[in-house]
């Protein structure tokens, strides 16, 4: 009976030397080719993959001077199982990050929304200025001009947005930031003019000057609107 338990305990042993994620991960990375190479060939696909991905990280995190994932006696196992619970950690964060986007996207919306029930921007104008030495213009300029409406029932003091100029196919070909602060009665239109240094090495500078009238369309995207008794909405 004595000698049947020993022989037990000796396979359990054996078992144990041929289990591949038994097999102690080296400190050296330069050992891992040729330590790790048999036992990684007996694991399944899913856990072989696990590993590498366990390695990868390990690898980059030492090149950077961070954190050390190989620490003395770490297995193959042990790597598969800190990997996935990394992996489950980051996918718990991704999909808080994606909640928490589709949340801003939402406000987002509805405030714009809101926002242009309350302004009309629309562009009257874009014209591109040739450089005037005698006038002290040293460059070619983006001049704009855009009609501002208060459509709401309170006053403002002052709007804050940007108008994205697309083609006749809907491709954003450039866009323009304003802010207006002179104020505008309730049911009163007012005029933004505003201009920018032409760069012919910009391709959103260029793709927007050749623009023709008639061939494209704009969209107000609000930043915040002021209104004179303080109150505001702003953009989150």
């Amino acid at each position: 009976m004595k000698n049947f338990a020993v022989c037990i305990a000796v396979l359990f042993a054996l078992s144990a030397c041929h289990n591949p994620k038994s097999t102690a991960i080296p400190a050296d990375a330069d050992k891992w080719e040729t330590e790790l190479k048999q036992p990684l060939q007996q694991l399944s696909e899913t856990d072989r993959q696990t590993v590498a991905a366990f390695l990868v990280r390990a690898k980059f995190l030492q090149a950077f001077g961070k954190e050390t994932l190989i620490t003395p006696g770490l297995t193959i196992g042990g790597a598969i199982e800190e990997q996935n619970k990394w992996a489950a950690a980051r996918k718990d964060e991704e999909a808080a990050q994606e909640a928490l986007k589709k949340k801003l996207l939402a406000e987002q919306a509805e405030i714009q929304k809101q926002i242009q029930g309350l302004v009309t921007v629309t562009v009257l104008s874009k014209t591109l200025a040739p450089s005037n030495p005698r006038a002290g213009q040293y460059g070619d300029r983006q001049e704009f001009k855009l009609g501002i409406e208060n459509k709401g029932a309170k006053p403002i003091l002052g709007v804050k947005g940007t108008v994205h100029f697309y083609d006749i196919f809907d491709k954003e070909q450039g866009r323009v930031g304003f802010s207006f602060d002179d104020g505008i009665e309730v049911g009163e239109s007012k005029i933004w003019e505003g201009s920018r240094d032409y760069n012919q090495f910009m391709e959103a500078h260029k793709s927007l000057a050749n623009l023709e009238e008639g061939k494209y369309h704009t969209k107000f995207v609000p930043e915040a609107i002021i209104f004179k008794d303080g109150t505001k909405i702003t953009m989150p």
